[in-house]
């Protein structure tokens, strides 16, 4: 079982949960043109959310914007009482809001062995052999004198994810974390993820995260709350309810629409399934499939 490697904090004084406030809006260039990123979003401390949508849709911009990466055209980014951009003056600095990032292109520092590039992450006063347990707990103690070339792509991607983490981040913000990892690994280091979301780590807090998957699997096990982002806007925001004993055979889904019979398509673990329900469903709906037929929680408007 994997056991989060976490010291005791350096700061302990800077670690009160708030609330992360986005209203931003910027314009991006798309495939079919300029594409407006509008998007006004509240996590409350400590929750985690998982963000979905098709490729283009503007996620990976929006947690640049949140970390001090990039600057929204207009808007607020806001953590608790610290105004981290408003546009009146100068923003935060990345370095200043103890985000952790973690990067589709995992931004390693090749020059650096795996073990340093843990350590470098450590905040002060927190001992360099934390670093070990890190590697460890990423599975890659035995490679931790390699620089990141002489890695695998999956194993890059986990030494990304265990520097982010040794950062001790109030807020992950996390692009597709275990996309290049086998389905194993991928639960393995979900179940490390779990812990740390549900506060099981002694002493110490819950970091808020917004997550990028295309998995829907993968966000309803990890995220508390699911958002489809399309062309810029949030078009869904929901909270899937706890499962009763009786939805254990529970998979996520997307609505692809309705067939000339009128019944709804609705693709799942690979599979297209055709339900008779008359909701008032849209292509890309996310649902939640069970053994009493067609499940879905959506937020209150």
């Amino acid at each position: 079982m994997l056991r989060l490697p976490w010291p005791r904090r350096a700061d302990p004084a800077d670690d009160t949960p708030r609330a992360l406030e986005i209203d931003v809006a910027t314009t991006l260039a798309s495939a079919s043109g300029p594409m407006r990123l509008q998007v006004a979003l509240r996590l409350e401390p400590g929750q985690w959310a998982a963000l979905l949508g098709p490729s283009g849709a503007g996620k990976t911009t929006l947690l640049r914007l949140i970390a001090g990466l990039a600057r929204p055209e207009s808007g607020r980014v806001a953590w608790g009482d610290e105004i981290w951009h408003d546009g009146t003056g100068r923003p935060w600095p990345t370095r200043r809001r103890r985000v952790g990032f973690v990067f589709q292109d995992h931004a390693l520092f090749l020059q650096m062995t795996a073990r340093r590039n843990v350590e470098f992450a450590l905040r002060p006063g927190v001992p360099k052999s934390r670093a070990g347990d890190w590697l460890d707990w990423a599975g890659l103690a035995a490679l931790a004198e390699r620089r990141p070339e002489q890695l695998s792509g999956g194993q890059q991607q986990r030494l990304a994810l265990a520097r982010t983490l040794a950062s001790q981040p109030r807020l992950l913000l996390l692009d597709e974390p275990l996309s290049a990892l086998d389905a194993a690994l991928r639960h393995e280091l979900q179940d490390g993820l779990l812990r740390l979301r549900r506060g099981d780590i002694p002493g110490h807090g819950r970091p808020a995260a917004l997550l990028v998957t295309h998995e829907p699997a993968e966000a309803l096990r990890l995220a508390e709350r699911l958002l489809r982002l399309e062309q810029g806007r949030i078009v869904q925001d929901l909270r899937p309810a706890p499962l009763a004993a009786s939805d254990r055979l529970l998979v996520p889904g997307r609505v692809l629409g309705r067939g000339g019979d009128g019944l709804l398509e609705v693709e799942a673990a690979g599979r297209v399934c055709r339900l008779g329900d008359d909701g008032d469903w849209r292509a890309g709906d996310l649902v939640l499939l069970s053994g009493g037929g067609l499940r879905v929680e959506r937020a209150a408007s």
